[in-house]
C-alpha cells in the first residue's frame, strides 16, 4: 500500500465521520487563524514587534512575528487554533491522521519559533526547509477537509506567484550582497542605499508581491477549511 492510498483511506474515514460539533470546532479554528493574521500584522506595524517603530514594509509573515509582542501573540493564537483542530483530528482521525497532525504542528512550531527568519544564514536555510514542508502539509489537509477546487486553486496560484517573487528577490540579494530580511539591518540599509532607483523600485515591488501572495496563499487555505462542511454548519 503506497502513501497516497494510506492518506486517501485515512482522510475518507476522517471526513465521513465528522459531526456538527466537529464542524463547529473547525469553524472556530478557522476564525482564530484568520484573526491571528490580522492581529499580528497590526501589532507589528503599531510598533510592538522587535523593530519597534522602525518597521519593515513590505515584509513576510515570518519576519513580522520573529520577536516582540507579535511573536507571543502568534504563538498563543496559532496554538489556540490548533487546539481546536486537535480536538477533531485526535477524536475522529485514525493513527495516520494523529501522527500527521502532530507532525504538522511541530513543523510549524519549528519554522517560526526554533528557526526564526533573519537570525543567521544557517537558521534561514532550516527555516526555508521547514516552511516548504509546512506548505506540503497544507496540501494533505486539503484531502482531510475536502477543500473545494476554487480555494485549492487560490492557494496554488498564490504559492507559485510567491516562489516567482522570491526568486527575483534572491537574485537581487545575490547580486548586491545583502539580505532583505535580516536582523543585520545596518548592513542591509547600507547596501540598499547603493542600489539604483530602478533596482530599488523593482525590489520594493517584488517584496510587496511576496507579501501579498504569501498572505493570499494562507487566506485561501483558511477560507477553504469549511468549504465542504456547509451541510454540517447550517
Amino acid at each position: 500500500m503506497n502513501i497516497l492510498t494510506i492518506f486517501s483511506s485515512s482522510s475518507t474515514s476522517f471526513f465521513t465521520s465528522l459531526t456538527r460539533t466537529d464542524a463547529s470546532l473547525i469553524k472556530s479554528a478557522q476564525t482564530i487563524f484568520l484573526s491571528q493574521s490580522v492581529i499580528n500584522l497590526f501589532l507589528y506595524y503599531l510598533g510592538y514587534g522587535i523593530d519597534g517603530n522602525n518597521t519593515k514594509f513590505p515584509a513576510t509573515i515570518s519576519f513580522t512575528i520573529r520577536a516582540g509582542l507579535p511573536f507571543y501573540s502568534n504563538l498563543i493564537l496559532w496554538s489556540s487554533g490548533w487546539i481546536q483542530m486537535f480536538r477533531v483530528l485526535l477524536s475522529k482521525g485514525d493513527k495516520v491522521a494523529k501522527i500527521f497532525a502532530a507532525q504538522m504542528y511541530l513543523v510549524g512550531l519549528s519554522t517560526v519559533y526554533f528557526f526564526p527568519v533573519g537570525i543567521s544564514e544557517k537558521k534561514d536555510q532550516i527555516h526555508g526547509s521547514f516552511a516548504g514542508l509546512y506548505f506540503v502539509y497544507h496540501i494533505v489537509l486539503f484531502k482531510y477537509l475536502r477543500t473545494t477546487f476554487q480555494y485549492q486553486m487560490g492557494f496554488y496560484v498564490s504559492f507559485l506567484s510567491f516562489v516567482l517573487f522570491l526568486k527575483k528577490i534572491r537574485a537581487v540579494e545575490q547580486q548586491y550582497d545583502f539580505k532583505t530580511e535580516s536582523n543585520n539591518t545596518l548592513k542591509s540599509k547600507t547596501q540598499k542605499k547603493k542600489l539604483s532607483k530602478d533596482i530599488s523600485n523593482s525590489l520594493f515591488m517584488y517584496e510587496l508581491g511576496l507579501m501579498v501572495t504569501e498572505n493570499s496563499m494562507f487566506i485561501s487555505f483558511l477560507l477553504g477549511m469549511t468549504s465542504s462542511l456547509k451541510h454540517l454548519l447550517k
